[in-house]
């Protein structure tokens, strides 16, 4: 009876390992959006967007003031043909976009007014052209234009760098700096421009098979960050992620600190929080985190919009490890996002509810 006990428990464990985007030798990790301690880049200069019109789209998340910050980019400062580059600047506030390109003598800057931007929130941005101009939209809200100004955005080989800004140097090397204070997620290139109405029904969801299976959507890259996987791009091991199109143009994942669920020895403690296991879960799951000094923390989870559905945790900590359950029986399936704060930072992780 224990080896048949011990034979079904096995069969168990392999399909939940499965289900949960495991395998047995290790293929792929779990991984929730790009992080403020990495940058991510195509390879090989193989991604050349072939078109006159298109969308860029993109999720991302402030934390601590900073300085400033490039979310992507690829080969700004060149002015080469499709040369583009966005970067938040928090001497204004704001959230920039560069255009420059070899038919035009000069650089064209984008921003949107108004707005008054908050840490540990999420924004959506979505970048629209065509032979009508160029529109730059924050959460679905048009919020800058430049009519009848035409840029061959992306038409170039150069590598595409998120969470960095790179480009190639007269050496024919690239120059990589200004990294990024925050989170990227969800990064989409559409080959054509998308109307306000795509843009605002599908900035706050994952996109579907229909969209990436085939080219008919005219989705030309995708990328999720839900998944560490080894393509055998760039540095070799589990730090590369998929472009789930058919162009197949994957990104390489540069300075990674990998997530680690083990118990952490007192005086070797950082502050730190890890991913919530399981992940995706139904209806509860665990997440750790350690301080490293006596502290206040407080830990909320929020829904893809910001609005706060949990509190966690709120009281002082001595230094060490510590886990919390967050049952989410009541609330409905979705993406949500659990934030540590203590006095002197904060850590923002993406986990997925589904029922």
């Amino acid at each position: 009876m224990k080896l048949i006990f011990k034979f079904v428990l096995s069969i168990v464990l392999f399909i939940i390992t499965i289900r949960l985007g495991y395998s047995q030798e290790e293929q792929m990790i779990s991984y929730s959006y790009l992080s403020p301690n990495d940058y991510a880049r195509t390879v090989n200069e193989q991604m050349y967007f072939d078109y006159f019109e298109g969308t860029i789209e993109f999720r991302f998340l402030l934390y601590n003031n900073g300085n400033r910050g490039a979310i992507f980019s690829k080969n700004r400062t060149q002015y080469n043909q499709g040369d583009i580059y966005s970067y938040f600047d928090w001497s204004n506030n704001n959230i920039f976009v560069v255009l420059q390109d070899s038919y035009y003598p000069y650089e064209t800057m984008m921003h949107p007014n108004g707005l008054t931007w908050s840490v540990e929130q999420w924004y959506h941005i979505a970048l629209t052209w065509n032979y009508s101009g160029i529109k730059l939209y924050v959460n679905g809200l048009l919020l800058d234009e430049l009519p009848e100004i035409y840029f061959s955005i992306l038409r170039n080989n150069y590598d595409l760098f998120l969470g960095a800004e790179g480009y190639k140097d007269h050496d024919n090397n690239y120059t990589i700096g200004n990294f990024f204070n925050g989170s990227i997620d969800e990064f989409r290139i559409w080959n054509h421009s998308r109307s306000q109405y795509e843009i605002y029904n599908t900035m706050n969801n994952e996109l579907g098979e229909e969209y990436y299976a085939t080219a008919d959507s005219g989705l030309f890259a995708y990328y999720r960050f839900d998944e560490l996987e080894n393509l055998e791009i760039g540095e070799n091991g589990l730090n590369d992620i998929r472009d789930l199109t058919q162009n197949q143009n994957h990104l390489d994942i540069i300075h990674i600190n990998p997530t680690n669920i083990e118990e952490v020895p007192l005086n070797n403690l950082t502050y730190s929080l890890f991913q919530n296991y399981p992940n995706p879960f139904n209806p509860s799951t665990l997440i750790r985190y350690s301080v490293t000094n006596l502290t206040w923390v407080e830990m909320k989870v929020y829904d893809i919009l910001g609005k706060e559905v949990a509190l966690l945790v709120s009281e002082e900590k001595q230094p060490g490890s510590y886990e919390v359950y967050f049952d989410a029986e009541n609330i409905s399936t979705g993406t949500y996002f659990y934030t540590l704060r203590t006095e002197n930072n904060v850590l923002t992780k993406q986990m997925i509810l589904i029922k």
